[in-house]
């Protein structure tokens, strides 16, 4: 963003009138920033969201030991104080 706007005030400070071409190479190169800087953010969603779908994995996981061993130590524990 820094650079987009470098690329902005730079040329209002100038005395001189700027055509129209200039301007036209400053949008360019202004879009050109902001389609990298779009990739970028688009690549780092699906960096984040296959983070969560790992996440959610493991939790799925991690409930399903839960439950394994809640089912264990019930059995244990009527066997020790039942049987």
């Amino acid at each position: 963003m820094k650079k987009i706007l470098k690329i902005i005030t730079y040329p209002l400070k100038l005395p001189v009138i700027l055509n129209t071409r200039f301007w036209l190479h400053v949008s360019k190169r202004i879009s050109v920033i902001q389609q990298s800087e779009l990739a970028m953010a688009n690549a780092r969603i699906i960096e984040l969201r296959a983070s969560l779908m790992r996440a959610q994995s493991k939790i799925e996981n991690l409930e399903y030991m839960k439950k394994q061993l809640t089912i264990q130590l019930d059995m244990e524990l009527m066997d020790k104080y039942v049987g």
